[in-house]
């Protein structure tokens, strides 16, 4: 991975306001980012695959509506959802996990992770050069909390509603 930072005159921030970063991964995948706090509001992403494209420019604002568009070359499908309080759920969900003893996803070694990629950006930013970080992977989960009586639970990283009546698996041993 590569970063390059942008400094820009008269922000007074302690930072490099502007970070534009390459990710490179196994199988020749490739994935850029740029974030900034000196430049116009603009929250958008695409992917970009063999066989299509999912856009979004309205993924990340909280209190907003969310929406992207799938474009697999029969023409573009715009889907929306209603705004949700993403951290409301998350928290509902991590007081869950801890009240009932199961290890939630993300977990603290995903989080772990996360810090290795920001340290291997910060690295970069401060010597110019490539950063190679060995590939590392979790394991994955497919836990599902029960449905409570009355209440849908959301999948507070994804928004998606729960289904547990349709796939219910037994959640992975806490790891102490």
């Amino acid at each position: 991975m590569q970063a390059h930072g942008v400094h820009h005159a008269g922000t007074g921030l302690g930072v490099t306001p502007t970070v534009a970063v390459t990710l490179g991964f196994p199988g020749g995948r490739s994935a850029q980012f740029t974030a900034s706090y000196a430049t116009a509001s603009v929250e958008t992403f695409t992917l970009t695959g063999s066989q299509g494209s999912v856009t979004s420019t309205a993924a990340f604002m909280w209190g907003a509506e969310l929406a992207y568009t799938v474009d697999t070359g029969d023409g573009p499908r715009r889907r929306t959802y209603p705004a949700v309080d993403q951290f409301a759920g998350e928290t509902r969900y991590f007081v869950r996990c801890v009240r009932e003893g199961l290890r939630p996803e993300p977990d603290g070694e995903e989080g772990l992770l996360d810090i290795r990629v920001c340290e291997a950006v910060a690295a970069s930013l401060e010597s110019g050069s490539v950063q190679t970080l060995a590939p590392q992977q979790l394991p994955r989960t497919s836990f599902l909390p029960p449905r409570r009586k009355g209440k849908q639970l959301r999948n507070c990283n994804h928004g998606e509603r729960y289904a547990p009546h349709t796939r219910t698996t037994t959640p992975p041993p806490h790891r102490g």
